[in-house]
């Protein structure tokens, strides 16, 4: 008598359109929570200063870098959804003039910042605000009104281009930037460092006859 072999099912594969509905989801979650995050981060800051700060980097495994952007968010100043950003890139971003406008153009909104967003079935236009700010059952999507009939390839190549031409404004922003800036903190001169390049010892004891030389002057 032949003994049947048990047929091991295969496992059913999710649709792409599943998945990436999934990280729509997540990716709205992470976007609404992060910006909450670094709201109450500034809260900290804001009243409880040094002790706000080290209170947040004992408690959660975040970096300085972590930390910069969640103040960033916090503020208004970083959109939550580049929060996941390199520092460099964030850096430049909200460096650059009309900064807000440049990244509401990276995630397909308009530049008072509405968006669109899933509802339901439908789309809906929204303020990016007041997204953030309700708990309300709709998905965060990048695609704006004028953006609805192009093709997923038009839409990746314009958002392909558009990223192109923040990281030029970047860099042309950048470039022009001084490498070091002395200013007062707190009433003591300090020196800002804006760029990552190598100084030698005789550009070093300059900015140190600079920065004695500030204080001198407030003295």
């Amino acid at each position: 008598m032949a003994v049947k072999k048990n047929k091991t099912k295969k496992p059913e594969i999710p649709t792409l359109e599943s998945i990436l509905d999934s990280a729509d989801k997540a990716y709205t979650d992470i976007t609404r929570k992060y910006y909450v995050l670094g709201c109450t981060y500034v809260m900290a800051v804001d009243y409880y200063g040094t002790t706000g700060r080290r209170a947040f980097k004992e408690r959660f495994p975040l970096t300085d870098n972590a930390l910069r952007n969640l103040e960033l968010v916090g503020r208004g100043r970083l959109l939550p959804q580049f929060s996941m950003c390199s520092n460099r890139f964030t850096s430049g971003l909200v460096n650059l003039e009309d900064s807000l406008k440049w990244q509401y153009k990276l995630i397909g909104a308009s530049s008072v910042g509405t968006v669109r967003v899933r509802k339901g079935d439908k789309i809906v236009d929204k303020k990016f605000s007041d997204f953030l700010a309700k708990e309300e059952d709709a998905v965060l999507s990048i695609i704006s009104k004028a953006d609805k009939n192009l093709s997923q390839e038009e839409l990746a190549k314009k958002l392909r281009d558009i990223r192109s031409e923040v990281r030029a404004e970047i860099k042309k922003s950048y470039g022009s930037r001084p490498k070091y800036k002395i200013e007062e903190v707190n009433g003591v001169p300090v020196v800002k460092f804006f760029r990552a390049v190598p100084y030698t010892a005789e550009e070093l004891m300059k900015i140190v006859e600079e920065l004695n030389s500030s204080k001198a002057n407030n003295n």
